[in-house]
């Protein structure tokens, strides 16, 4: 309500109470192992826009005592409780505003929180990227694609493998993984009925 008005929130609470009963949704599965992507090539097109890696829940109370506005799209409490599960979170701000927030888990419990979808991470060697979203104001200024490969490089740089999940209709993000070099290595499809749920996954250039 505060952030994008009333059309947005009845729009939004609409899908979740429609999702709650049957959702069918595709999905693709990407995967990335090197970050060779050109960082000066995506830096953001927007001054004053900074980075912040959060690791641990006392850096969440950091950032608020330091003026930085993530109360109206984050969950504090909940922000805290998915760090502490071995979830990291991605902040952009534009000046003190919050203007990208994302997620990566290191763990099978963190990516419950990080991304719904079962398929397969083998947390030896792979992290999962998700629950990324973007401030309605600050879209198609670069600011996605930047911090996506900064994530990739903060995976990488522990000698892991990055996993991740993009919808079929969501072209925008299916663009900004084409251009950080990631490979769709499987398609999803996702089922849910009431309290049943189907999750069925078949590899590009496989059989069913």
């Amino acid at each position: 309500m505060q952030t994008e008005g009333l059309p947005a929130f009845v729009r939004r609470a609409f899908l979740v109470v429609v999702r709650f009963f049957f959702s069918c949704e595709n999905y693709y599965i990407y995967e990335k192992t090197l970050n060779d992507a050109n960082e000066l090539q995506f830096t953001p097109k927007i001054p004053n826009c900074t980075l912040k890696i959060v690791s641990t829940p006392e850096e969440v109370d950091e950032l608020i005592a330091e003026g930085f506005h993530i109360n109206a799209y984050l969950d504090i409490s909940g922000t805290k409780a998915r760090i502490s599960r071995k979830a990291i979170l991605f902040c952009a701000f534009v000046g003190k505003e919050l203007a990208y927030k994302s997620w990566i888990a290191f763990s099978e419990e963190a990516k419950r929180d990080v991304d719904m979808l079962p398929y397969t991470v083998d947390f030896e060697t792979e992290a999962c990227l998700g629950d990324d979203e973007t401030v309605p104001k600050y879209r198609r200024l670069g600011i996605h694609t930047y911090v996506t490969i900064k994530r990739y490089q903060f995976v990488n740089e522990r000698g892991l493998k990055s996993k991740l999940t993009v919808r079929r209709d969501n072209i925008a993000a299916q663009k900004t993984q084409s251009r950080v070099g990631s490979r769709i290595y499987a398609e999803g499809r996702y089922l849910k009925l009431l309290g049943w749920k189907s999750w069925k996954e078949k590899p590009i250039g496989g059989s069913n």
